[in-house]
């Protein structure tokens, strides 16, 4: 519904910033804050952040997140 679709807008949004710390600005610190935040909105663990943040975390050298991790379950909006 409507909550969903605001939600995912959000999370793109967060996605959006990581994309650009990342690619254009070399932010490592601010990209993986952005991505972080991105995967607190629909669609969750399946975002675009979840694979960024392991290579970010590779980057600034820390063990990368173990596959399946999640900040917040994988769950539905509207449920």
């Amino acid at each position: 519904g409507d909550k969903r679709n605001l939600e995912e807008a959000v999370g793109d949004a967060y996605g959006n910033l990581g994309r650009l710390f990342l690619r254009m600005k070399k932010d490592l610190p601010k990209a993986r804050a952005a991505y972080e935040k991105s995967l607190e909105y629909y669609p969750f663990q399946r975002r675009e952040g979840t694979r960024a943040l392991g290579e970010i975390e590779v980057a600034l050298g820390a063990p990368p997140v173990a596959s399946g991790a999640s900040a917040r379950p994988a769950e539905t909006v509207d449920g």
